[in-house]
């Protein structure tokens, strides 16, 4: 069996190797494997679909497996925050033409400047890449609130999010593929901001029935006066999410939930 997270030789951005080199090798191994593999499992169905026109993988052999979660068990009876900051945090990688930074710190400036009220901050955990300079050319307002930790372990991670009174996602310029930190987010309960440049984003696909959920579509350079108000109101007095819901989630996305998915898809039975 091969499991396939992000696409290989069809992914251009970032490219696995100097693509100028190695395009036609990259094809070529990429082919070898799917031809020799006895089953195919891909995290999203626009990249088996993708996978099927490309390299014509047959309609059988190739099914979608979600990600993986690797979480610690969620905490009970956390209590809440009592903070007068509140926290927005995104974490994952950043990059200038796939992942870019841009709408979501116009959209942190955005609130800055209509919630007097409360102190809000911005964090962001991994690294950021070719963004730095965009990040240093921030308006002052945003720096002084902005915090970027860089790598951090996984611990730190995990206690980020746990602490966080919103989770920002940014979507990929692609609509292959899904970040596993979405999957993650809904696995610890929190609120999730949800900022994408292209309609077919797979996140819109997987949040779909995750009760707190903000999407935005980047259409300009920040939000429109509409898209304000619901931001606002989202980050003010966002909807919760049960426990119960939260552990319905984890095991949708659990070692036992994926390995039976494999096992079905190797022996031929019906997805569980």
């Amino acid at each position: 069996m091969v499991d396939i997270g992000d696409p290989f030789h069809l992914m251009s951005e970032p490219a696995p190797n100097n693509q100028r080199f190695f395009s036609r090798l990259n094809r070529f191994v990429e082919s070898r494997i799917l031809a020799n593999a006895d089953a195919v499992c891909v995290t999203t169905e626009s990249t088996r679909q993708m996978y099927k026109v490309h390299f014509s993988v047959p309609d059988e052999k190739i099914r979608l497996a979600p990600p993986l979660l690797s979480l610690p068990a969620l905490p009970l009876g956390a209590p809440p925050s009592t903070r007068p900051v509140l926290r927005l945090v995104f974490i994952g990688t950043l990059y200038r033409k796939l992942r870019s930074p841009g709408y979501m710190l116009a959209c942190f400036e955005a609130l800055l400047s209509t919630i007097s009220d409360r102190q809000l901050e911005l964090h962001l955990y991994g690294a950021v890449n070719d963004c730095t300079e965009e990040l240093a050319a921030c308006p002052v307002q945003v720096r002084s609130s902005l915090y970027v930790h860089g790598m951090v372990s996984r611990t730190q991670v995990h206690e980020a999010m746990l602490d966080a009174d919103i989770l920002v996602n940014i979507g990929n310029d692609s609509a292959s593929q899904l970040a596993s930190k979405v999957i993650e987010y809904m696995a610890v309960g929190r609120p999730i901001l949800n900022l994408i440049s292209i309609e077919r984003d797979t996140s819109v696909q997987a949040l779909r029935e995750y009760p707190a959920t903000l999407t935005l579509i980047r259409a300009s350079e920040g939000p429109t006066l509409n898209e304000l108000e619901k931001l606002r109101a989202f980050v003010l007095s966002p909807p919760e999410v049960s426990f119960c819901e939260v552990e319905k989630i984890r095991a949708r996305f659990s070692a036992a939930h994926v390995a039976n998915l494999y096992i079905a898809q190797m022996t031929g039975q019906p997805e569980p």
